[in-house]
């Protein structure tokens, strides 16, 4: 996906972006010491940047509120010549990831994930589209769905959202 950012740079989406785990602590709760460690692993061996929450993760079981400062730890540890890809799940406020990452750097791409209903990703997609020029949003389309003829007809009707890629 390619984007300008708020300087003008162009933006794109190449090179490996791994999927990273999420850590916990003895007491269950998030180990954001440990994510930040898997981090800088990733981007020593040469990674161009990092996918949080991915539905490869555990990011499905983490509360809002974890996904978030997860979110934000990221946005400040990677370095804004590298991307980040941020997996969005259909009940997440655009806006508070929005601002997570972009209070801390220029620009940043999202995934929203697409069930057997496309609309709400549909709607998170044109939500960020419309409100963060500097962020790149593209479509997880889940196993199954991918030739589902409601996904295809409803993101083909779409004409006012910037499908930046699509991620199977």
């Amino acid at each position: 996906g390619r984007r300008r950012d708020s300087a003008g740079l162009v933006r794109t989406l190449t090179g490996v972006l791994p999927v990273l785990y999420s850590f916990y602590r003895p007491d269950g709760a998030l180990d954001l010491d440990a994510n930040s460690r898997q981090i800088d692993y990733a981007l020593a061996c040469g990674a161009n940047g990092i996918t949080l929450l991915g539905l490869a993760s555990e990011g499905e079981l983490l509360t809002a509120e974890e996904r978030l400062s997860a979110v934000r730890a990221a946005a400040i540890q990677v370095p804004r010549e590298r991307n980040l890809l941020i997996t969005l799940r259909s009940d997440d406020d655009v806006d508070s990831f929005a601002r997570a990452v972009l209070d801390n750097r220029t620009s940043a791409a999202f995934i929203c994930q697409v069930g057997a209903d496309a609309r709400s990703a549909l709607e998170q997609c044109r939500a960020l589209h419309q409100r963060y020029p500097a962020v790149i949003c593209g479509l997880q389309l889940a196993p199954g769905l991918i030739e589902g003829s409601t996904v295809r007809a409803n993101v083909l009707r779409e004409t006012d959202i910037e499908i930046s890629f699509l991620k199977a």
